[in-house]
């Protein structure tokens, strides 16, 4: 299928999309929700902002007509509106964030979670839908097969927005607005997808996402109309369990005992000195 035929289908496909069978709600602050046994929270981080800041591995940006816009993260060849530099390139598994339920707003059990971050700089009109998110195992970082499924090197899916794979909230969409966090770099939405751990860490993983086609009741412009959206995470240690991206830094125990050290030593030699 060529590019231009793919780009054709989608746009028809996205017009003619039913209303979701539900519609997460992301346009206020701390906004948190669940689809399809995934966790949806809006983010507000502090700290440094600006493009780069994140650990983009796809950016999307449709620059043409119409509304909508798709692609996915590869070394290949770009067959929707993915964008070339280093904010586009495979990922692998042990790459990508894993976070145990504790660690996750109004989560309940013991389950681990993969972490995906996006950013939305719609600064126009400042709303945007998210309407498909399929989360692949591939078996290359450049797939060939344009259409997600289409083939043998899209072996595995994990996680479908739609809830083929797991929930039963079935056909959905997440509703964002760029204006609770303005500027890029940073993160507007975390998106925690249950993960079994069936994988090892250098199984190449695919995300697939499409924005700006949502029929959401009552009709509001969710269509994308300025800058790219972009998916990222964050950098840990190997499939190693990460904090909350809104909380600080703990210290790690080694770490913490030998700043007690140099208080407590620190306090001794002014006490001394006091003496003296």
């Amino acid at each position: 299928m060529t590019r231009a035929l793919s780009k054709s289908l989608l746009l028809v496909t996205a017009l003619s999309l039913p209303l979701a069978a539900k519609s997460v709600d992301l346009t206020f602050d701390d906004a948190v929700d669940t689809v399809n046994d995934a966790y949806v929270v809006e983010i507000d981080p502090t700290g440094a902002q600006g493009t780069g800041v994140l650990n983009s591995f796809v950016r999307i940006q449709q620059t043409g007509p119409g509304t909508t816009e798709s692609g996915f993260n590869t070394d290949g060849t770009f067959f929707y509106d993915e964008k070339a530099g280093n904010f586009t390139h495979s990922i692998t598994l042990g790459q990508i964030p894993l976070v145990s339920c504790a660690n996750i707003p109004t989560c309940t059990g013991t389950d681990s979670y993969l972490e995906f971050i996006l950013d939305n700089n719609e600064n126009v009109n400042a709303l945007i839908s998210l309407d498909e998110m399929e989360v692949w195992v591939t078996t290359t970082g450049s797939p060939t097969q344009s259409v997600p499924g289409s083939g043998s090197e899209w072996d595995t899916l994990l996680w479908d927005l739609d809830g083929s794979v797991v929930g039963s909230d079935g056909d959905s969409e997440i509703l964002m607005d760029y204006s609770l966090n303005s500027g890029s770099g940073q993160g507007d939405m975390v998106i925690y997808v249950p993960y079994s751990g069936a994988f090892g860490p250098d199984t190449f993983i695919t995300l697939w996402s499409v924005f700006g086609g949502s029929n959401y009741d009552p009709p509001t412009d969710w269509g994308r109309d300025a800058g790219f959206e972009e998916w990222a995470i964050r950098v840990c240690d190997l499939q190693v369990e990460c904090e909350d991206p809104d909380l600080p830094d703990v210290p790690e125990p080694s770490t913490m005992l030998l700043m007690g050290g140099s208080l407590l030593g620190l306090a001794l030699f002014r006490r001394r000195k006091n003496n003296a």
